[in-house]
C-alpha cells in the first residue's frame, strides 16, 4: 500500500522509492541491460540504493541534488554558480 504524500513539499516518489534513490537504481539497471549483466547490476543497484538511503537519513530532502549543485556538477538556469559569493549590481 503506497502512502499518499501529506504535504506539497514532500519528495516525489516512484513506487516506494524516493526519486533520487530510484535514479540510482534505474541507472544501474540501464547499465546492466547495456552490458548484458542485468542480474548483477540490479543487485548492485539495490545495494547502492540501500546504502544511499542509509547515508541520507537525517539529511534534508533532495540532499543529492544540493550536493551536486554545491560541488559544481549541476548547472541550473537562472541560478548563479555556487562559487559566486558576492553579487555586484
Amino acid at each position: 500500500m503506497a502512502l499518499i504524500p501529506r504535504y506539497i513539499d514532500d519528495q516525489p516518489k516512484i513506487f516506494f522509492w524516493d526519486l533520487d534513490v530510484f535514479l540510482i537504481f534505474s541507472t544501474c539497471v540501464f547499465l546492466g541491460i547495456m552490458t548484458d549483466y542485468l542480474l548483477s547490476a540490479s543487485c548492485l543497484g539495490i545495494a547502492v540504493g540501500y546504502g544511499f538511503t542509509r547515508f541520507k537519513a537525517g539529511k534534508p530532502d533532495s540532499y543529492l541534488f544540493h550536493a551536486l549543485y554545491w560541488n559544481g556538477f549541476l548547472n541550473l538556469r537562472g541560478i548563479p554558480p555556487s562559487y559566486m559569493r558576492r553579487f555586484i549590481e
